[in-house]
C-alpha cells in the first residue's frame, strides 16, 4: 500500500473497508442510443466496402485495415526541404478517384438497389435498436450515412488544405519543415482514427487516445544493445498518461520504481524521423480566459469574451505515440513515487461565438430553476494539458525525444534544466554517452506544453444568470460540479469515472463559470445526453449528494469521502475549490425558488424532512423508476415544482 500524506490517501486508508463493501454496479448496453447503433453501422458498412477493394487472402493489420487517411482521401504529400536544395515541389493530382470518393459513392447506392445480402446482414445488425430499417427505409439510412461521411471528410480535409497552403507560402526552410512534419502526421493519420475522432466511426476498442509507456533496460546478454521490459504493458487514456507518465514522473508498477524520461519518436520506439506529435498554441485574453488554436499564424481573439490576447502564445504539443523511459535508467526497487505538474481542461464548445450557430442543444430554466440554462453538443472538443512543475512547459530533444520539465523561459541551450544539454540518448544503455556534440545548434524544442485532445458529448450548465453576485465564485460552481458529476453517475448507474467534470467560463460575458460534465468515453456515448431529460431529478440527487445526512452536514465543513472527496476531487480540495455548506445553501435555495443572492447557511433541522424525501438511490433502480419514486414523494408531500 502506497499512502501519500493528503486527506484522500488518509481516509482511505482509515476506510478501506467502505469500498471493499461498495456493491458492484450494474453493467449496461444502451441498444437505445441511436448515433452509437450509427457508428457501428457505418463501421460494418466500411468493412464491406473495403471486402472487394482487398485482394482474396490479403492480410492487413487492425488499424492499418483501411489505410492511412492522406492516400485515402488522394493527397498530395511534402518532402524535406534539404540544406543548399530548392524548396522541393508539390504533386498534383494524378485524376483518379481516391478511395474516399468510392466509399462516398457505395454508401450514396445503398438506397437505390436491392442488395438483398447486405440488407440482410445490416437488418440483422440493427435488430432491437432505435434504428430500424422498418420505419427509416433504406434511403433516408443511405443519406444519413453519406452525409456523416462527406462532413467527416470535409473536416480532415479542410484541415489538410490550410497546413499546406501555409507550407508552399513558407519562405524559410525552417518553417517550411516544421509544417512538413505536422502535414506528414496529418496524412499519415489512419483513416479508422481520423474518422473516429469525427464521430463517424466508434473509438472504443481501438487504441486511440490511448498513450503508452515504454519501459527499456541494458540487454543483460547482448553488449551495449537495449531490451524492451515485456512484463510492464503500461497504457493510459490521455487524461491519466498526461498525469502519471509526463517525462520526470516516476510511478510503480510490478514492485518496481519506473521513471519516464522522454517522449517516443514512434511507436516500435526506434529513433526515425517523424513528427512526435501535433502542434498548436494557447494564450488567455485580458479577462484570464486560456484559449487555443491549431493553425494560423494571427493570434485570434477570445473565443468566449472577445477581447484580444493579454499575453504572448504559449505552444503545445500532442504526443503521438506515448513516452518512454530510458536504458541508461532501469526499474529499481523503490517507493519514491512523483508526480510532475497537475492536468488541466479547457473546452472551446460553448463560447459566445460558438452559439451563435447550430449543432447543439439548448433548454432554459434546467430542472425548474430560473436562469440555470444547460447546452448539450455530441461533438465538443477537449484540451487536456500539463504545463510541468513551474508552469514553464517541457524542454524536448528532437534527436533521441529525451524531456525534462522547465524552470523558466528559453531558446536554444539557454536557461535549459540541468544536465539537459549533458544527456544519453534514451536508447543508450550507458549514461555517459552524450546525444548533442559540442558547438552543433541543439535539436531541442522548448517551453512545450503537453496536451491531449478529445471529441466527446459535453454538458454545459451555465450557472452565469442564477447565482447573481456569486457567478464567479469558482470555489462555488467546483463544488456543485462535483456534486453533479456524483449524482449523475449515480442516477445512470455508471462508474464514476465514465463521466469527466470541470468549470469552464460561462454566460455572454464570460466572466460566469458553469459546470461542464462529459462523457470521459472514447467519442461520447450518450451518458451527458440522458441528463437533460432528468433535470429536476439531477439537481435533488446532486442535493442528497452534498447533504447526505444530518450528522454529516453537523460534521463535514468543505468534503469528504461520504460526499465529495475522491481521487478525482483531491486537487481541487488542496486548492480551497471544495465548499459543500455553501453549494449545499445555494442549491437548495435555488431549488425552493429563493431569489439570487438570497443565500443562507443550512441549518440541519431544515433538512429533516428532506433526508426523508431525498433517500439515497437504491442500487437497483433504473432512471424511469427513480424518476417516478422522486414524483410520488412529492406528491405524498403536497409539494410542486415550477
Amino acid at each position: 500500500t502506497f499512502s501519500r500524506p493528503r486527506p484522500f490517501d488518509r481516509e482511505v486508508f482509515l476506510r478501506i473497508g467502505d469500498y471493499l463493501g461498495m456493491p458492484l454496479r450494474r453493467p449496461a448496453v444502451f441498444l437505445d442510443r441511436e448515433r452509437v447503433v450509427r457508428r457501428h453501422l457505418h463501421a460494418f458498412l466500411l468493412g464491406e466496402f473495403f471486402r472487394d477493394v482487398y485482394v482474396p487472402g490479403q492480410h492487413v493489420g487492425a488499424m492499418d485495415a483501411y489505410g492511412r487517411m492522406g492516400g485515402f482521401c488522394g493527397k498530395p504529400r511534402t518532402v524535406r526541404w534539404e540544406r543548399r536544395s530548392p524548396k522541393p515541389p508539390v504533386d498534383g493530382p494524378d485524376g483518379s478517384i481516391p478511395l474516399s470518393g468510392q466509399f462516398a459513392d457505395f454508401l450514396g447506392s445503398l438506397g437505390n438497389g436491392d442488395e438483398s445480402a447486405l440488407r440482410c446482414y445490416v437488418e440483422f445488425l440493427l435488430s432491437e435498436t432505435s434504428v430500424n430499417l422498418g420505419t427509416s427505409g433504406w434511403e433516408e439510412l443511405s443519406a444519413f450515412a453519406s452525409n456523416a461521411f462527406s462532413q467527416a471528410v470535409q473536416d480532415w480535409d479542410s484541415e489538410y488544405e490550410d497546413l499546406l497552403d501555409q507550407w508552399k507560402e513558407a519562405s524559410s526552410q525552417g518553417q517550411a519543415n516544421a509544417i512538413h512534419y505536422q502535414l506528414r502526421l496529418r496524412h499519415d493519420t489512419t483513416v479508422i482514427e481520423a474518422l473516429a475522432d469525427r464521430q463517424f466511426l466508434p473509438r472504443y476498442g481501438f487504441p486511440i487516445a490511448v498513450l503508452k509507456l515504454r519501459v527499456t533496460a541494458p540487454d543483460e546478454d547482448r553488449t551495449n544493445r537495449v531490451r524492451e521490459e515485456d512484463q510492464f504493458r503500461l497504457e493510459r487514456n490521455s487524461l491519466l498518461a498526461l498525469r502519471e507518465y509526463v517525462p520526470g514522473s516516476q510511478l510503480l508498477a510490478g514492485g518496481r520504481l519506473i521513471r519516464s524520461r522522454g517522449i517516443l519518436k514512434h511507436w516500435t520506439g526506434e529513433n526515425i524521423d517523424t513528427a512526435i506529435g501535433l502542434r498548436g498554441q494557447y494564450t488567455k485574453c485580458k479577462n484570464g480566459h486560456l484559449y487555443y488554436w491549431t493553425s494560423g499564424a494571427a493570434i485570434p481573439d477570445c473565443p468566449f469574451c472577445r477581447e484580444p490576447a493579454g499575453q504572448s502564445p504559449v505552444p503545445y504539443l500532442v504526443p503521438q505515440y506515448g513516452f518512454s523511459s530510458a536504458a541508461w535508467d532501469p526499474p529499481k526497487w523503490s517507493t519514491d513515487q512523483e508526480l510532475v505538474g497537475s492536468v488541466e481542461t479547457v473546452s472551446a464548445t460553448f463560447t459566445p461565438a460558438a452559439l451563435e450557430g447550430s449543432g447543439y442543444t439548448r433548454q432554459e430554466d434546467f430542472g425548474g430553476v430560473e436562469g440555470l440554462t444547460a447546452f448539450y453538443r455530441e461533438d465538443g472538443e477537449l484540451l487536456i494539458y500539463n504545463r510541468g512543475d513551474k508552469e514553464c512547459g517541457f524542454a524536448i530533444c528532437l534527436s533521441c525525444g529525451y524531456s525534462d520539465s522547465e524552470l523558466k523561459y528559453g531558446e536554444g541551450r539557454v536557461g535549459l534544466p540541468s544536465d539537459f544539454g549533458s544527456h544519453a540518448p534514451l536508447n543508450s544503455p550507458r549514461y555517459t554517452r552524450r546525444c548533442w556534440r559540442a558547438n552543433v545548434v541543439p535539436p531541442v524544442l522548448r517551453n512545450q506544453t503537453l496536451a491531449a485532445r478529445e471529441v466527446t458529448d459535453v454538458l454545459l450548465l451555465d450557472f452565469s444568470q442564477c447565482l447573481g453576485d456569486q457567478q464567479a465564485d469558482l470555489a462555488l460552481v467546483t463544488t456543485l460540479g462535483y456534486g453533479l458529476h456524483r449524482a449523475a453517475a449515480k442516477m445512470l448507474q455508471l462508474d464514476g469515472r465514465e463521466i469527466g467534470v470541470d468549470t469552464t467560463p460561462a454566460g455572454v460575458s464570460g466572466q460566469g463559470w458553469g459546470a461542464l460534465l462529459y462523457d470521459n468515453v472514447p467519442g461520447g456515448a450518450g451518458h451527458v445526453r440522458e441528463l437533460l431529460e432528468y433535470g429536476e431529478e439531477l439537481l435533488e440527487l446532486t442535493r442528497e449528494v452534498l447533504f447526505v445526512d444530518a450528522a454529516h452536514d453537523q460534521r463535514c465543513r468543505s468534503a469528504c469521502l461520504d460526499c465529495l472527496l475522491s481521487f478525482e476531487t483531491q486537487d481541487a480540495m488542496h486548492q480551497g475549490n471544495l465548499n459543500r455548506p455553501l453549494a449545499l445553501s445555494v442549491l437548495s435555495n435555488l431549488l425552493d425558488g429563493k431569489e439570487p443572492g438570497a443565500h443562507s447557511t443550512p441549518n440541519p433541522d431544515n433538512h429533516a424532512d428532506a433526508e426523508m424525501e431525498h433517500a439515497p438511490a437504491e442500487p437497483g433502480l433504473t432512471i424511469g423508476e427513480r424518476q417516478n419514486r422522486a414524483k410520488a414523494n412529492r406528491a405524498k408531500s403536497g409539494r410542486t415544482r415550477r
